[in-house]
């Protein structure tokens, strides 16, 4: 009957629970310990918490030490440890983040743990949420800042483009001087249009998006990126003919195509070739497969950016989300580019 009553009282807790020997190897555990750890009760009998099929993490990545876990510092000492935080990766290859409480299983005469009882909570749910409103308070402070930038920046770009516009009146179209103009202000028109999406990011305003010819946008950038680039960069542009029209901000996509080649010429510090391409494309489902909320069935011309650089790793896809994020060493990017 104890022991029908000590079975009954772990499978009725929501909590997970298991229950290691001295050795700390598991004698029993309840149904939310299986569900959270991956592991049947009968497959988990007999192994330990530092069984390598669970991989624990620290909440900065690191990962646990075997005789840092909770249950092997309360077996070692004696001592109960609460509200330990810890991710465990499961076979399966789930991440579960779990809050774990280990109590020490004492004889009567007080000596050294025949035991331990192990009760974790799963936190997961809790803990992305936290993510996500730590990341929206930090978009929002980010955006006042971008908002504030962007108009000290307008007030500059405004007198650049007087005096251009002033300074090209005065030069003749035949005078070598009238060409540098021309790309002065050009140049400052592109800022101007960078300042335009810094202060629809910091209102949350949708950008202007036009019916954009990518073959004369990219034909326009080419003259300004080979400048850019360099002269052991080999730029190669490949027009695709009959190319549909994009609705986009054309501020936004030179910006995003300069950004691209920039990094690439610095990931090639002894030269090669960047070759910037576009085409037609149509995009279908495949049978049974769901639908992405950013990208349904239709036509599209896809830009691509293309500069072979052995050795370069991507980023995870999470650091590319973060907006000062940069694969670059310290000091040598913002990671502004991609945000």
């Amino acid at each position: 009957r104890s022991e029908q009553l000590f079975r009954s009282v772990i499978a009725a807790i929501e909590e997970g629970i298991i229950v290691q020997d001295a050795r700390g190897e598991i004698q029993a555990c309840n149904a939310a310990a299986e569900e959270i750890l991956g592991l049947a009760a009968n497959q988990m009998r007999g192994l330990t918490a530092m069984d390598p099929r669970w991989h624990a993490i620290h909440e900065d990545g690191t990962p646990w030490s075997d005789e840092s876990r909770p249950t092997a510092v309360t077996l070692r000492t004696g001592r109960p440890v609460a509200g330990a935080i810890m991710g465990i990766q499961n076979p399966a290859g789930e991440l579960r983040w779990i809050s774990v409480n280990s109590q020490p299983l004492l004889s009567p005469d007080g000596a050294a743990p025949y035991g331990v009882v192990a009760s974790f909570t799963d936190i997961t749910q809790n803990k992305l949420a936290s993510e996500e409103l730590r990341q929206a308070l930090k978009m929002e402070a980010i955006g006042r800042l971008a908002g504030g930038v962007a108009h000290d920046f307008n007030n500059i770009l405004t007198a650049i483009l007087g005096y251009t516009a002033v300074l090209l009146a005065r030069t003749p179209p035949e005078d070598d001087r009238h060409d540098d103009l021309q790309e002065i202000r050009r140049a400052a028109d592109r800022a101007a249009s960078l300042t335009r999406q810094l202060l629809a990011f910091s209102r949350r305003q949708l950008l202007r998006p036009q019916v954009v010819d990518l073959n004369a946008l990219v034909g326009n950038l080419e003259k300004m990126l080979r400048r850019l680039l360099g002269a052991n960069v080999q730029l190669v542009t490949t027009s695709a003919s009959a190319l549909g029209c994009i609705r986009a901000d054309p501020g936004q996509i030179e910006q995003v195509i300069v950004n691209l080649a920039v990094n690439a010429r610095d990931a090639m510090p002894e030269g090669g070739t960047l070759t910037i391409e576009t085409d037609n494309a149509t995009v279908r489902l495949a049978g049974g497969r769901k639908q992405a909320d950013f990208l349904r069935p239709d036509g599209y011309a896809p830009t691509t950016v293309c500069a072979p650089v052995p050795g370069l790793r991507c980023p995870a896809p999470d650091p590319l989300l973060e907006p000062f994020s940069t694969a670059k060493r310290r000091g040598q990017g913002t990671g502004r580019g991609l945000a």
